[in-house]
């Protein structure tokens, strides 16, 4: 499917896209600039193009995607981040009606959007926030010392909203035992005050405190998880907020979160961790103080805020909505039909699967059995059938089992099944998991292995391919690490005879299940 992906900041978008493209969608960006003949050439390429587009941030150019084109045949997909950046003159002019799904990052966005547009979109889903990678963001013990000076990361644009103001007011009144690190660029337009960064610097030298509070530009994610892992306190001083989505990257490193109340906060992070005045703000501080066991408080962070913000699993969500969900179901329906039929059959007795099918004999005995875990068009199957083996082949994809069927002197059995959660018909001297792995959501992979081990005989052999270095642009497309898939064919009781990278694409892991 071709999707047309439409943002400003692709650090937020950046996840979705990426699942997009796992998944086997073809993504075409569309970059905003400052000419508006540009974008206008832009989007009359792109969309014509697209099956699906995807908007985030919610703002130009949606309304001219909205006004000029087809929604009615190419379905738009709408986040909306945060309410203070849009006017009502903007919500109100957008014809709503003709968006497929909008997203929102919280309830009170949904609720501050519904006060003002005209008519509603079709569908609205609220995922919670916008997430984060919970491998970048992650704790360094060893960096966090827990002891005076302590310090709070403030990590934004310092504009007004923000309250960088009364954020170093505040930690003016905490005493020398509390640092105050502000990372973010000043000046941003549409934010109100441009000279907004230039009061808060007078301020820190009004009151004499250069010394206890840095006000940095804006980092690169890899610096400011640096910044994190040493600190102690990650503060949003906001009087308005989707997420705020530093105090997630904060609480992932490990830091405790002080979250002004901002409408919608408390539903967004834990509502323990939210003060309503300056009182309040001291003690949030004096209550994690007074915690014996800070290091324990900081995996406590980390659990109070993953996964239910991690940024893969809210992409997953995402693309169910914009593509349609990846079940068996669906799966079964992509390969069996159109371009993805026609090519599968196309590549039936390919080069790959004679190898794969010469490879197979060498550990299958004269007259034995195997079943062929997703085999598509059952090339191996019906061949070895042919030659007087029991051959049993299952796919999910109904189409292919109706070619392999009309292609079968041999009289191979196919049977359509999802193999994720059930199969059967053992023992199988061999059984294999052929260009298969890599098409199976990655949750799935070690209980298919351990199925697959069920339905051996004994001395029976486990034989798995799959890419490692190649694409194949299908429908899913997982990463598949041999490392990982040997240690479940170990978990699974079976012996790993052979371990081979096939060229610089493939790799092949044979195993064997122990003789009683």
């Amino acid at each position: 499917m071709r999707i047309g992906w439409v943002t400003s900041n692709p650090t937020f978008g950046g996840p979705i896209m990426q699942e997009l493209d796992r998944r086997g969608h073809d993504v075409i960006v569309y970059r905003h600039t400052e000419s508006v003949e540009h974008n206008a050439f832009q989007l009359g390429q792109m969309l014509p193009q697209c099956e699906r587009v995807f908007v985030d941030w919610a703002q130009p150019p949606l309304e001219a995607i909205l006004q000029n084109f087809d929604t009615d045949n190419v379905p738009v997909f709408v986040r909306a981040h945060r309410i203070e950046m849009y006017a009502d003159e903007y919500i109100k002019q957008v014809p709503w009606e003709k968006v497929a799904c909008l997203f929102f990052v919280g309830q009170h966005v949904e609720e501050r959007f519904g006060e003002k547009w005209q008519a509603p979109p079709q569908r609205v889903v609220n995922l919670g926030h916008v997430g984060i990678d919970a491998k970048q963001w992650t704790i360094d013990a060893a960096a966090r010392k827990f002891e005076p000076p302590y310090k709070i990361v403030l990590a934004g644009n310092i504009v007004p909203k923000k309250r960088v103001y009364t954020a170093v007011q505040l930690v003016a009144d905490l005493g020398e035992d509390f640092h105050l690190a502000i990372y973010g660029n000043g000046g941003q337009a549409g934010y109100g005050n441009h000279e907004y960064h230039i009061n808060v610097q007078d301020l820190i030298e009004g009151l004499g405190i250069e010394r206890r509070v840095e006000c940095g530009g804006s980092l690169p994610q890899d610096q400011l998880r640096d910044v994190f892992q040493r600190s102690h306190f990650v503060l949003s001083a906001s009087n308005e907020e989707g997420c705020h989505t530093s105090i997630a990257e904060g609480m992932a490193c490990g830091c405790v979160p002080l979250v002004n109340c901002w409408r919608g906060a408390a539903d967004v992070y834990p509502a323990e961790w939210v003060w309503q005045t300056p009182k309040g703000f001291y003690a949030l501080i004096d209550k994690w103080l007074a915690e014996p066991d800070k290091g324990a408080l900081a995996e406590t962070m980390r659990a109070a805020v993953l996964p239910r913000y991690d940024a893969q699993l809210l992409a997953e969500k995402a693309c169910d909505i914009i593509t349609g969900p990846l079940t068996a179901q669906t799966v079964g329906e992509w390969y069996s039909t159109g371009d993805q039929l026609r090519h599968m059959i196309d590549q039936d007795g390919n080069g790959r699967q004679v190898d794969a099918l010469n490879a197979v004999r060498g550990w299958l005995p004269e007259g034995g059995s195997i079943m062929e875990l997703g085999c598509g068009t059952g090339y191996i199957s019906r061949t070895l059938a042919q030659e007087g083996h029991r051959a049993v082949g299952i796919d999910v994809a109904g189409g292919l089992l109706e070619f392999a069927a009309a292609n079968n002197p041999g009289g191979a059995e196919f049977h359509q099944a999802d193999v994720t959660r059930t199969i059967g018909q053992g023992p199988f001297d061999v059984i294999t998991l052929i260009d298969c792995l890599e098409h199976i959501r990655a949750p799935h992979h070690e209980d298919l292995i351990l199925r697959a081990a069920s339905q051996l005989a004994e001395g029976g052999y486990l034989v798995i391919r799959f890419p490692w270095q190649e694409r194949d642009r299908q429908i899913i497309e997982e990463r598949v690490f041999p490392k990982i898939v040997r240690r479940y064919c170990a978990n699974a009781l079976l012996n790993v005879v052979q371990y081979t990278p096939l060229g610089r694409e493939y790799f092949e892991i044979v195993a064997r299940k122990g003789v009683a």
